[in-house]
């Protein structure tokens, strides 16, 4: 009785916070709303001197929840890829070229202080941007290295970072990183890239292949147009994907390491990690569709991706649930995380193109994270918190807490919701989904993108002029036909 009695509170917490709510009409389907929703709530908690740093690219890992920075000084280098990734996708859904600046900003500290030539890059600095020696280097932190000079690729074509998205590929994919014998990404490397060493857990771990997929080989390889890149990378992506299905995938999980076949609660074995290691497998088959006539995945998508999200979407109050209890298709609800939400999200609304069932779900989850704790609209730095309680309440509200950025969060999984929020319900909304772009003069004739990691159709362009204190124009492109 009494675990009824607290159902029903919990019950009426979420009908209170949803009442008189037009999910259809708000939330999903509606392009609108995601760009009010990064302007809003995303924004100001990044636009920020704060948020910036001292000098402006050295961005605090670690700060509270009015943005300010916390005593701790360290700085993650892969927090500011990801802090670029917010500024440089941030100037695509707005066009404020003053986010290109901070983007830029972040891209030439990292250059500056974080490169390690020849190397990878270092995984921590102290606040002054120097290195912190004796560090080893994971796969995983060298993918999200990478993620930042991905996103300010795919706004401008930017020369310098394609370089370095091709040297990171050659560490990893053909250099001290690659275990030819095993045919996999070596979990972490000694800082001198001459000893492997040990990452989490006994086994090649699922973060050191699935992040080089998601942090910057299928955007980069999805927005380059030399045809020898993109066979490359192709490859590559056919390799890592093979990779995840034969080493990490069983029984519709995807789990922690290729040793791990029982401990439901390893680190990394999530309900979002598996989503994402599927919408990943997704595009990949769609990108092998375009290139090569074949779906090398698609019978394991359609097998499994909708009961695994039938499954997370548990008792349909909102939040997408988080763990397994001893089966793909039988998720726990549980207090869901931000990062693991906004997957969800992504993936339901990339297959809610062709399969329309999934649009109820996401007008229930997508109202959820709106409306219920994520969004922090109690201070003027707004953000999102990272994780919530089931019925929308919060943990706390401790100002001294770092829980919108620390050395796992940053604006890059929100902002990325709301982009490909945005993308698919323009779509579902049958109307151009409008992005800008910052291009040299003399390449805007022959740029040609691509709707972030999504085909498409350029169904308009303008020309919007110089952009002042660079050698850029501003272009505005009109995507229909995402698919």
């Amino acid at each position: 009785m009494k675990n009824h009695a607290a159902l029903i509170m919990i019950l009426a917490v979420v009908l209170l916070c949803f009442s008189g709510t037009n999910f259809a009409e708000e939330d999903f389907p509606n392009a609108n709303a995601w760009l009010t929703h990064w302007q809003e709530d995303i924004r100001p908690f990044w636009d920020s001197a704060e948020a910036l740093g001292n000098p402006p690219g050295n961005y605090p890992t670690s700060r509270n929840m009015s943005g300010k920075p916390t005593a701790d000084k360290e700085r993650y280098s892969r927090m500011i890829s990801r802090q670029v990734y917010t500024y440089a996708i941030g100037f695509a859904l707005t066009g404020d070229c003053s986010l290109l600046h901070k983007a830029k900003a972040g891209i030439d500290w990292l250059l500056a202080h974080a490169k390690d030539p020849g190397l990878g890059f270092h995984p921590l600095l102290d606040e002054r941007g120097n290195p912190l020696p004796g560090k080893a280097k994971t796969a995983q932190d060298m993918a999200y290295c990478m993620l930042g000079f991905a996103a300010y690729h795919f706004v401008t074509g930017d020369e310098a970072c394609e370089k370095e998205i091709l040297e990171m590929r050659d560490l990893i994919m053909a250099g001290p990183f690659w275990d030819g014998s095993r045919g996999t990404v070596r979990d972490a490397m000694d800082e001198t890239l001459k000893v492997e060493v040990e990452f989490k857990d006994p086994g090649n771990d699922l973060v050191a292949v699935l992040d080089q997929v998601n942090a910057y080989m299928l955007l980069f390889c999805n927005q380059t147009r030399n045809p020898e890149y993109r066979d490359l990378f192709l490859a590559d992506l056919r390799r890592l994907a093979d990779r995840l299905v034969t080493g990490f995938w069983k029984k519709g999980i995807f789990w922690s390491t290729d040793l791990n076949r029982t401990n439901f609660r390893a680190d990394h074995v999530d309900v979002g990690h598996t989503v994402k290691a599927y919408w990943m497998l997704h595009e990949i088959d769609s990108q092998w569709a375009v290139a090569f006539g074949i779906h090398p995945y698609r019978a394991l998508l359609q097998g499994h991706a909708k009961r695994l999200l039938l499954s997370a979407y548990t008792n349909g109050l909102g939040p997408w649930g988080k763990y397994f209890a001893g089966a793909f298709d039988n998720v726990i609800a549980d207090n869901p995380d931000w990062w693991m939400h906004c997957e969800c999200d992504q993936f339901a609304a990339r297959l809610s193109l062709a399969d329309k069932s999934y649009v109820p779900l996401l007008e229930r989850t997508t109202a959820f994270w709106l409306r219920g704790g994520f969004v922090d609209r109690g201070r003027p730095a707004r953000g999102i918190h990272s994780g919530i309680k089931w019925d929308g309440r919060l943990y706390g509200d401790n100002e001294e807490w770092d829980a919108k950025a620390f050395f796992w969060k940053n604006g890059y999984h929100e902002t990325e919701h709301a982009l490909v929020l945005y993308l698919l319900s323009s779509q579902l909304q049958e109307q151009p989904a409008l992005l800008h772009f910052a291009v040299p003069a003399e390449k805007l004739a022959a740029f040609q993108p691509r709707p972030y990691v999504f085909q498409g159709r350029e169904v308009s362009r303008t020309d919007l002029g110089p952009i002042q204190g660079t050698a850029l124009h501003q272009v505005r492109i009109g995507f229909g036909e995402i698919h």
